[in-house]
């Protein structure tokens, strides 16, 4: 079996609403919907979801590696060899939304050669469905409490809500307006998107501590995690790394400083389905947890989120991959959605189809 060809093609999806963050606003995303073809016939489906403040990828720069590196990379490769061609892929420097689309593509592609689901191909099922969280971008304090009211009444259990708008006191306002919107039985996760030093973090954690929080989302600077160790000791907030942890190297250095309670993956940021089982292991080994995050993926990335996530003991905690409140998916087939929670797909390979 060889890889006789590959192609990609822009999709665009856009918010229902808008979504304001500390990297500023975001009203639609470009993302790259990866094909890659066996000569057996078989096609395996990739996404690659660009974050630009994250990683600096655009479509344009996926789409480039697709047509150079990449293109030299798998033709006539095995798919099945992946551990050599994921190899390759690690020697050319950053493009981890890129090569998270090529190795979800391939993923895909031998479990529709073998005839199994992908999680069988990842350590098997560890649970049946994925419950699904959902995010809040930056407003007033009323507005995000509106919005929370209605995730609330939707069924959510989890919700995340964004803060980071350079005044400490307008985003304890907004976490107090939301958990007073959501009262004690939604579990609240706020995320400053490593805007604070460690003093306005540490700042931050006590004017909202005794909204008793889920976890304090990467509250500084990625690069300092010293820093976000300190935060920790001093708050005792349970913290998330998600800016500071890129691949399995970061997570061993959270896991060094004992810089966080849980680890964030983003598909856009690790490379695929390959490292995020290995930044899972890890946590698990640390005895931490680890939550899935979709950088708004349609029903190809959301679907590999999922095998994930069933097949890794570690993720737990609900994931944020809600499709429906914030974006609709027109482009796939084969999930069965039911909002705050996804079970995972059975056909073979990813189990969805485009439309």
């Amino acid at each position: 079996m060889k890889i006789s060809k590959i192609t990609v093609r822009p999709v665009t999806i856009r918010y229902k609403r808008d979504f304001n963050t500390a990297y500023g606003p975001e009203r639609e995303t470009c993302h790259a919907i990866a094909e890659v073809m066996s000569d057996t016939g078989m096609v395996g489906l990739g996404e690659a979801a660009p974050l630009t403040d994250f990683t600096g990828e655009s479509y344009q720069t996926v789409e480039a590696m697709f047509h150079g590196k990449f293109k030299h990379i798998l033709l006539n490769s095995n798919p099945f060899d992946h551990a050599l061609i994921h190899e390759r892929l690690e020697a050319i420097k950053g493009n981890p939304a890129a090569k998270a689309a090529v190795d979800i593509a391939l993923y895909d592609l031998m479990g529709k050669e073998l005839g199994v689901p992908v999680f069988k191909l990842i350590g098997g099922r560890f649970r049946n469905r994925v419950e699904a969280a959902e995010a809040i971008g930056i407003d007033s304090p009323e507005r995000m409490a509106e919005v929370a009211s209605d995730l609330k009444r939707q069924g959510f259990k989890t919700i995340k809500m964004k803060v980071g708008s350079g005044r400490l006191a307008d985003d304890a306002e907004r976490v107090a307006a939301v958990r007073n919107a959501l009262g004690s039985q939604v579990d609240l996760r706020v995320d400053p998107n490593n805007s604070y030093t460690v003093d306005r973090a540490m700042q931050f954690g006590r004017k909202i501590k005794r909204f008793d929080l889920a976890y304090l989302e990467q509250p500084v600077a990625a690069k300092n995690v010293k820093g976000m160790a300190k935060v920790r000791r001093t708050l005792g907030i349970p913290i998330a790394a998600d800016e500071a942890v890129h691949n399995s190297e970061d997570a061993l250095r959270v896991i060094k400083y004992e810089a966080a309670d849980i680890l964030v993956i983003k598909f856009a940021k690790c490379g695929g389905i390959c490292e995020a089982k290995v930044i899972a292991s890890l946590a698990k080994a640390a005895g931490l947890k680890c939550v899935l995050v979709s950088a708004f993926e349609i029903g190809i990335g959301i679907a590999a989120n999922l095998h994930v996530a069933c097949s890794s003991p570690s993720i737990e905690l609900p994931c944020e991959i809600a499709i429906g409140p914030c974006y609709n998916d027109e482009f796939t087939q084969g999930l069965e959605n039911h909002l705050t929670w996804i079970n995972v797909p059975e056909a073979h390979g990813l189990g969805v189809n485009l439309v």
